[in-house]
């Protein structure tokens, strides 16, 4: 619960620091500000995978699941499902826009549909617990979690990486 509670902190940080700062200025009014803001979130998403590295420890190495109802089961499909294409539709169109807070926002919503697009593969095998074998859940939410954490980690990265280069290139300008 710990990890659960630091990942929804860490998130909540990030978007209301973006939302802060969309409420008080307008995006491209001062890109150094908003690419600050940028890796900002990145370092925060570094910072976030760790908390999800807990969970994922908690999930397949001590094989503990949270078990869903079936109808819980379904819901938490259908939020996922519409998240995870949301998410890939609004980076693919507020990309033409060139705010680092705007990609930010749309980043984080994709990290955030990764993480449930994780919760809900684990609710479905533990549902379906009897159809697998317990070492192939842990083989299977094992390999899927590594995946998430590296597209996170990646993410992360890319963020902090590209918001100094572009100060810098920015602050070269001027």
């Amino acid at each position: 619960y710990l990890s659960i509670a630091a990942y929804y902190i860490l998130l909540a940080i990030m978007r209301f620091s973006l939302l802060y700062y969309s409420r008080s200025n307008k995006a491209g009014d001062d890109v150094i500000a908003e690419l600050k803001r940028f890796r900002f979130c990145g370092a925060l998403l570094l910072l976030m995978n760790t908390a999800l590295m807990g969970l994922t420890f908690y999930r397949t190495i001590e094989n503990r699941d949270f078990l869903h109802h079936g109808a819980t089961t379904t819901a938490l499909g259908l939020f996922t499902l519409s998240l995870f294409a949301l998410s890939i539709i609004n980076i693919i169109k507020y990309r033409k826009f060139n705010s680092p807070i705007l990609f930010a926002a749309k980043l984080i919503s994709f990290v955030s549909a990764l993480v449930s697009m994780l919760s809900l593969e684990t609710a479905v095998i533990s549902r379906f617990e009897y159809i697998l074998g317990e070492r192939w859940q842990r083989i299977i939410t094992g390999i899927s979690a590594f995946s998430v954490l590296a597209i996170i980690a990646y993410i992360g990265a890319f963020m902090v990486r590209r918001g100094n280069r572009m100060i810098k290139a920015l602050q070269a300008e001027n």
